[in-house]
């Protein structure tokens, strides 16, 4: 094992960061994920990515394994402090990241192909403590993991290669040291550059969407700051604008003997959001009935899912898709489903009737011009 090698590569690790959030607390997520296929003795590819929520902020393009980005404020966030310097020896730290594994692999045998999947990164609360993570996996299977508080790698695995490599690093203290500052100093300080330079989009500000059947007017604002935190607490590190849901009911009929009633949410942020489906008001507990979705984004860097409930059709209960979320307050949407299945057989009904006053009329008439055809008929027989 080669020291430097390491170094550089736990450096690319750290400082390239993606970014998952959970806004409904603020707090800001930041991690990479990248992946490496060892072909052979000779070949790799590597894939990673960034990501600021479910925002993508950089990528590594596998061909040239350079850094590409996203948008023109993460590459003004990628020159600042540390991540200025990982930038700048991307394809240097890439090359010798490849080479470690190989002499890993061959120190231990190991048969290709190979799968080394790295998540690095850390955690940021509004009160600005945090706490970093960084975990290697082989082959689908968590191998090693950096325990940031006790600056030591620990096995995830009862295998040679876990204990190889968790005994080697443990061994360099200058490399966990290293460690411990990337992951609670500097991946912290680049969170904060992200969200600095982004944030006229990150903030997503604009306009209230009128109102409409589904949307219930908008709480009035707490008091506080415009992000609606509670006097004495600290702004969101990124803050959003919270958006309503827009939630719609309809139902599709795969067989006869079986009706799904599908309740589609779409346009709101942030995304935790819970939604549940109402039998006669009570809500339908989980069960092979009851399907949802994922949450998953939109476009516009909103979210969606879908919530199926599977029924029996005329079962004689009522329905209804009801959405709690952050941006309503302590209200909730309820949006029922109509059953129009007696519709159909009322129209045929009606129509059925139509044809037969109309079929009376028409006959009625006949008989009519019939009655009076003979009439002429006669009387001009007599006539004559």
């Amino acid at each position: 094992m080669q020291p430097p090698h390491l170094l550089l590569f736990l450096f690319l690790t750290l400082l390239l960061p993606g970014t998952w959030a959970d806004p409904e607390a603020e707090t800001q997520v930041l991690q990479l994920l990248q992946t490496i296929l060892f072909t052979n003795v000779s070949s790799a590819e590597v894939f990673g990515v960034t990501l600021l929520g479910d925002v993508p902020i950089y990528a590594l393009d596998p061909a040239d394994r350079s850094l590409r980005f996203h948008w023109p404020w993460s590459r003004q966030a990628a020159t600042e402090g540390d991540m200025g310097k990982i930038k700048s020896h991307l394809k240097v730290a890439l090359r010798n990241m490849v080479r470690y594994v190989h002499e890993v692999a061959q120190k231990v045998q190991l048969d290709y192909p190979l799968v080394i999947q790295s998540r690095a990164g850390c955690v940021l609360h509004p009160n600005r403590t945090s706490w970093g993570f960084m975990d290697v996996g082989e082959g689908g299977r968590d191998l090693i993991a950096f325990e940031v508080e006790r600056q030591r790698w620990e096995p995830r695995q009862m295998s040679s290669l876990a204990e190889l490599i968790s005994k080697s690093l443990n061994s360099k203290k200058a490399v966990t040291s290293l460690l411990e500052h990337l992951l609670s100093i500097s991946c912290q300080s680049h969170i904060l550059a992200l969200c600095r330079y982004g944030r006229a989009d990150l903030e997503r500000q604009g306009e209230t969407p009128p109102p409409i059947l589904s949307r219930p007017p908008q709480s009035p604002p707490l008091t506080g700051d415009k992000s609606g935190a509670p006097p004495g607490l600290p702004p969101p590190l990124c803050s959003h604008t919270p958006e309503m849901p827009v939630a719609t009911v309809f139902a599709r009929t795969p067989r006869p003997d079986q009706l799904l009633l599908v309740c589609h949410v779409t346009g709101f942020y942030p995304r935790p959001i819970s939604v549940a489906w109402l039998r006669d008001g009570q809500e339908v507990p989980p069960g092979p009935t009851l399907n949802t979705s994922a949450i998953l984004p939109n476009a516009d860097l909103t979210y969606q899912l879908r919530s199926v409930l599977a029924v029996a059709p005329r079962d004689g209960h009522s329905y209804a898709c009801r959405v709690r979320h952050r941006s309503l307050g302590t209200r909730s949407l309820l949006i029922p489903w109509e059953n129009h299945s007696g519709a159909p057989t009322t129209s045929i009904t009606i129509a059925v009737l139509l044809l037969v006053a109309a079929a009376s009329a028409g006959g009625f008439w006949w008989w009519k011009r019939r009655k009076g055809d003979e009439t002429t008929w006669e009387t001009q027989e007599f006539m004559i």
